[in-house]
């Protein structure tokens, strides 16, 4: 039912798409997902529905900065796992 739910983007490892984005209504409403390569930048964008939580996983590089808001990260591995409540995030990684 969508109520928790796991968001995996994978940016295109060839560099010929740059940029994709996708969405589902769910009966808590819609759950987005998008990504965009950018000036050696990859942003993740994605909106959490009310009343859900969603588990993100990035691959990145050992060493990436990750930022959310006022919120950043430095990557110790090549996984970066965050628990999301509801809301809207943008997520830039270096």
């Amino acid at each position: 039912g969508f109520k928790h739910f796991y968001l995996r983007p994978v940016p295109d490892p060839t560099g010929v798409l740059t940029h994709a984005k996708g969405h589902i209504s769910s009966m808590y409403g819609k759950i987005a997902s998008g990504w965009t390569v950018k000036s050696g930048q990859t942003i993740y964008t994605f909106e959490i529905p009310a009343n859900t939580t969603a588990e993100l996983r990035l691959s990145v590089k050992p060493g990436a900065k990750i930022k959310e808001g006022s919120q950043s990260w430095t990557a110790s591995g090549d996984s970066f796992i965050q628990e999301l409540a509801s809301g809207k995030y943008t997520f830039v990684i270096n």
